[in-house]
């Protein structure tokens, strides 16, 4: 494949995205993942989580789907929480990767924070790639924090939220990947030294 193939994304088409869209969506999503983190079977990325769907119905009528000669391809999730916006999973099928549809669906979400008057964006990528930096540096975006998705098994035992949200605190969790939060502008945000702020940008 040349240069002017890989480069060209005359046929991309940016839309909404639909419920339709939604299985083959979570596969892009496991698939990309999973082969970014070089698993053996990338399609098992993230087990039995239901992301793509949660952020969809979160705010279904502003996911966008990538679509190239009639097929999806790629999808991007924003959130607007009120003068804070950000945005994610945004995945691109591994065999359209370098062909430039992140951007495609970079611009459309751009146009959305400017839509919902965003004072400032965020999201959150891999801190060891400089692909994934330098791509949303293009788009004013910075890097803040460092930020370690960590897990450990909970008592399935414990019938009380509250309980289990109170395993928070202790020991025994491991880190499964680290990452760093972006920003637009390059300023904290809510994120300050005298603040205790649990969220999720992923």
């Amino acid at each position: 494949m040349g240069e002017a193939d890989v480069r060209d994304t005359a046929g991309v088409r940016i839309r909404p995205l639909v419920e339709e869209d939604l299985d083959e969506a979570d596969r892009i999503f496991r698939v990309a993942f999973g082969t970014f983190f070089g698993m053996r079977e990338p399609q098992k990325f993230s087990g039995d989580a239901d992301s793509v769907r949660a952020r969809w119905r979160a705010y279904p009528g502003v996911a966008l789907a990538a679509e190239l000669d009639g097929r999806l391809v790629g999808s991007n999730f924003a959130a607007n929480w009120g003068s804070v916006g950000f945005f994610g999973p945004l995945t691109i099928a591994p065999q359209y990767w370098g062909r430039v549809i992140a951007q495609r669906l970079l611009d459309a979400t751009m146009e959305q924070f400017s839509a919902w008057n965003t004072r400032h964006a965020g999201l959150y990528t891999f801190a060891q790639s400089v692909k994934h930096v330098g791509l949303y540096q293009k788009y004013r975006f910075w890097p803040r924090f460092l930020t370690a998705v960590m897990s450990r098994p909970v008592d399935p035992n414990s019938r009380s939220s509250s309980a289990r949200m109170s395993a928070v605190a202790d020991r025994g969790f491991r880190r499964n990947f680290q990452g760093v939060t972006m920003h637009r502008p390059n300023e904290p945000g809510y994120s300050t030294s005298d603040s205790y702020v649990i969220d999720d940008w992923r």
